[in-house]
């Protein structure tokens, strides 16, 4: 093809608002059909003719715009991809509606290629700041381009991770889209989380005893040649390429798992090394922002959404860094939980939620666990106080939200009694007045998962504070069931999907949120921080030990309890 010169183009498009078509297309269809190979030189004196003509490039020029952006200039060389940078931003300055066209081109570049030089998602994210800077309606037309080019969840795992990841460097110089960002990626990863209880729950029935998800790579998954990352040493920075410090060595057995496990880690990386300083301290003010900005997320997206098992994990870590921001979340947790206005539902997940955090918590000190218990208590006896004598009787659809809380404290004294003996002695139960809950008309225990009325049973009849088995020996003589429901409960608190058909009593159907991790690259920052749950036999005290530690009885007074909130 002959030398594309500015006259040339400019005669092209002359040809077009002269009405001869055949000509103008003539012209575009050459372009198209360029064939750049080595051709480094006369490509960039081509994009520099271009540049020269951008001011007669109008609306009704989109055929040759749309040709010019499908150009391949990202397999070129430095100096074809500066060039084109230039270019892209010379077009959107003096036509902004071509902004749109130009942000879906250079996203749509953001997965993995197969001939992709590395620097490639380096000269991406340089247009992409450059026309940030340049157009400041960027920020509006960004987002919904990032979400419109999520790849297909049946994509391999290595077009989601170097996707994400790209998406997840943009907030480093567009931080104005950062909470949008964070909410378009929890979204996404919860596309993937939700359909993980079954295949957890299909693992556990068939018995085995492996990990539930061993994530380890089989050696062609993840080849770092085959794409790469931000910048030409990039892949020396991160984490999930062969030979890196994260990466195993062999077969993954859930392909969603893998997938989300690559995600989660992503996103802890990301926010781990956002927050911090090279030398590993905490920059308060920026990780208050992730806080508040994730915070909001969680509250829009995760808390209404059914089946999550880890994507919530990144609060979990986040809030594990400071404890403001635990008391934060349970502040946030516990308002919802008792506005009336908030819907049932989730009024029980924030319950939920609150226990299974609590619980779980490695960085949850024992005055925070008691000041929850405490809380607990005072507002379910409250509750009970200020029901009407007539509705004074077991009714699951009228007092869900009591019975809900009845039974996240009942989980959370079993979860931490024995550290609460240790430290505060039989004083701070006795206070408690738990018979006055548990024998109460509305009969608590009626409703009680299986497993949690039997565990808190055992606990208060060993520290003599309540004797349950009558209740619920009683309660099982009432109870029919209308199925037989067999429940398999292979460690407390482990409860998903649990239904059960009963002539005169429903049993609360939730989940604790926090239980396991059960994903084997990104555990690495949950587990520091969590508290698992011993094996059912060594899970509680002994008789014996109960008993020894009820002797010992240095009383503490209460504190204050979180963001304003008093305990008993």
């Amino acid at each position: 093809m002959a030398a594309i010169t500015s006259e040339v183009i400019l005669q092209a498009i002359q040809s077009k608002k002269q009405g001869k078509e055949s000509e103008y297309i003539t012209f575009v269809n050459s372009l198209g059909a360029l064939k750049l190979g080595s051709e480094g030189d006369q490509f960039t004196a081509w994009i520099k003719s271009l540049k020269s003509c951008v001011h007669a490039m109008t609306k009704d020029m989109d055929l040759l715009v749309g040709t010019l952006l499908r150009l391949p200039w990202i397999t070129m060389d430095d100096a074809v991809c500066k060039e084109y940078i230039e270019f892209v931003c010379t077009l959107v300055s003096a036509h902004p509606f071509y902004i749109k066209a130009c942000l879906q081109m250079l996203i749509k570049q953001f997965t993995p290629g197969p001939c992709y030089p590395t620097n490639t998602y380096s000269y991406l994210h340089q247009c992409i700041e450059k026309l940030f800077l340049t157009m400041p309606m960027v920020p509006k037309f960004l987002v919904p381009q990032l979400s419109a080019g999520m790849p297909y969840k049946g994509r391999g795992a290595p077009f989601h991770e170097v996707y994400i990841r790209n998406v997840l460097h943009v907030t480093s110089y567009v931080p104005e889209i950062a909470s949008d960002v964070f909410r378009l990626v929890i979204d996404y990863m919860l596309k993937f989380d939700v359909e993980l209880p079954s295949f957890i729950d299909s693992e556990q029935e068939e018995g085995r005893g492996e990990e539930l998800f061993p994530v380890e790579m089989e050696a062609d998954s993840l080849q770092s040649n085959d794409f790469n990352l931000i910048g030409r040493n990039a892949a020396k920075d991160h984490s999930l390429f062969l030979g890196s410090k994260y990466a195993e060595k062999a077969i993954i057995k859930n392909d969603m798992a893998n997938k989300l496990d690559i995600l989660m880690l992503l996103c802890f990386e990301h926010i781990h090394q956002s927050i911090h300083t090279s030398d590993g301290k905490l920059i308060m003010l920026r990780a208050q922002w992730y806080f508040d900005a994730l915070l909001k997320v969680f509250g829009d997206v995760i808390l209404p959404t059914c089946g999550s098992t880890h994507v919530q994990f990144i609060l979990f870590y986040l809030t594990s860094l400071s404890d403001i921001f635990v008391r934060e979340f349970l502040d946030f947790l516990w308002s919802k939980f008792v506005d009336v206005n908030t819907p049932t539902i989730l009024r029980v997940t924030c319950m939920m939620y609150m226990a299974s955090y609590v619980a779980r918590g490695k960085f949850i000190s024992l005055r925070l666990a008691q000041e929850c218990i405490s809380l607990l208590v005072q507002w379910t006896q409250g509750y009970i106080d200020e029901v009407p004598t007539a509705n004074l009787k077991p009714d699951h659809e009228r007092h869900t939200t009591f019975y809900s809380a009845c039974q996240c404290l009942f989980y959370l004294i079993v979860i931490k009694h024995k550290e609460l003996l240790s430290a505060l002695g039989m004083d701070f139960f006795r206070k408690l007045y738990l018979d006055r809950i548990v024998t109460s008309k509305l009969n608590p225990l009626k409703f009680c998962l299986e497993v949690v009325a039997e565990k808190f049973a055992r606990v208060t009849k060993c520290m003599e504070l309540v004797f349950c088995y009558s209740i619920l020996e009683q309660n099982r003589r009432l109870i029919l069931p209308a199925t037989e429901v067999q429940v398999t409960v292979h460690a407390l608190p482990k409860i998903s999907n649990l239904k059960a058909h009963l002539s005169s009593s429903v049993l609360l159907d939730s989940y604790f949120p926090f239980d396991p991790y059960r994903l084997s690259r990104s555990k690495i920052f949950v587990e520091p921080i969590y508290v698992p749950w011993a094996e059912e036999e060594n899970a509680l005290s002994s008789d014996d030990e109960v008993e020894q530690s009820v002797e010992e009885d240095p009383f503490l007074d209460p504190s204050p309890g979180f963001k304003g909130l008093t305990p008993i």
